[in-house]
């Protein structure tokens, strides 16, 4: 295996344990868990400018185009859901079943207080399962690849031009 890809699979692991660890944060009800969730938050956003400045490293090239820059940031978050969906998938099938319960159980409730028809609810309720709930979480985490792709790519692109310029 390449030392970029090593890169890529390890900072993947990385921003899936990121995830992972966001989501079990905000099943805290706490405020100190709310900080250390924004801080886990910011540090992802860090993290990527920093291991995108590592790849281009091993490149061993001085710029990374708009589609390497993307590529990696889609690839690194792609491993991260993959990663956290398990953790996700596992924790309320395996760990907490009877919580992932409890929470549909409040999701009929709003959906009652809202007049949906107890039909839609039970169809709703039968419908999410742990699986499912991974699954959207996988999407989602891969998407948030896309957008962080996009924030980063203005930073890397400054900074390579201000490299050229030194």
């Amino acid at each position: 295996m390449s030392i970029k890809m090593r890169l890529i699979l390890t900072n993947g692991i990385a921003m899936g344990a990121a995830i992972s660890s966001r989501f079990w944060l905000n099943l805290q009800n706490s405020g100190w868990a709310a900080a250390v969730s924004f801080l886990v938050l910011f540090l992802m956003f860090t993290a990527i400018t920093w291991w995108l400045r590592i790849y281009r490293e091993k490149s061993q090239t001085d710029c990374l185009s708009f589609g390497q820059v993307m590529r990696f940031t889609i690839v690194v978050f792609v491993i991260g859901a993959i990663v956290s969906s398990l953790f996700k998938y596992y924790y309320f099938s395996q760990m907490k079943p009877f919580y992932f319960q409890a929470l549909l159980e409040e999701s009929a409730q709003m959906m009652r207080e809202m007049d949906y028809s107890e039909e839609m609810i039970f169809q709703s309720k039968n419908l999410m399962t742990p699986e499912v709930y991974a699954f959207g979480s996988f999407l989602v985490n891969s998407i948030l690849g896309v957008l962080m792709g996009l924030v980063t790519w203005p930073m890397i692109r400054n900074e390579q031009k201000m490299r050229k310029l030194q």
